[in-house]
């Protein structure tokens, strides 16, 4: 259990390390760029969007890069021989390539999840607790997405809309809900559209007059 622990809390830290951290200082010339001329001292965004590149096509030449950024090879050479650079370069391979960074957040808290499901299984096993009992079951109820959830405050918005009573006529509603005299304009009925024209007004339709 010990040396478990161990390789997560490296695990851990590794993902702490920066890219200047003693571990990748001498990468570059470790690999055959001579440090005779001034270095960079740290990568910028024009040097991780290099670095991007790199990964995504390790077989990239020199030239090619320098066509990219429209620099000079030599400039791409300078850039890359530097231990800043190497360091980064090192680093993001690292993050891409371990199996514990690789694995998502989510992943991660499932594990987690998952390992203190056993945890408390064990102990209400060994205590019999009513307890334990109940705050597991809360517990894996919201995991499972069963339960109340707190969904924000919710807002009813009352409406009250009066009605008016009923009319003995049409002229009795005109009067009183029409803010006329109580004349209608159209109080005769009619047969229905579908077997005439509705542009073509009925010969027993009376208009009022104004």
């Amino acid at each position: 259990m010990d040396a478990e622990t161990d390789k997560l809390r490296e695990d851990i830290h590794q993902v702490l390390y920066p890219p200047d951290h003693p571990k990748y200082q001498g990468l570059a010339a470790a690999k055959g760029y001579s440090q005779d001329y001034s270095r960079i001292q740290k990568v910028r965004y024009s040097h991780e969007a290099m670095i991007d590149m790199i990964i995504a096509d390790p077989m990239i030449k020199q030239n090619e890069l320098a066509e990219r950024f429209d620099v000079r090879p030599a400039w791409i050479s300078r850039i890359i021989g530097s231990d800043a650079f190497q360091g980064a370069l090192a680093k993001r391979r690292e993050d891409i390539t371990n199996p514990f960074l690789v694995a998502t957040i989510e992943e991660r808290l499932k594990g987690l999840a998952m390992h203190s499901i056993d945890v408390i299984s064990k102990k209400l096993e060994d205590t019999n607790n009513a307890d334990i009992a109940l705050k597991s079951l809360d517990i894996a109820s919201k995991a499972l997405g069963f339960g109340a959830r707190d969904r924000g405050g919710q807002v009813q918005n009352n409406f009250i809309v009066q009605m008016p009573q009923k009319a003995n006529s049409a002229e009795d509603w005109a009067k009183n809900y029409g803010g006329g005299n109580g004349q209608v304009i159209e109080h005769q009925n009619f047969s229905s559209t579908a077997t005439r024209n509705p542009l073509e007004q009925p010969s027993n339709m009376k208009l009022a007059e104004i």
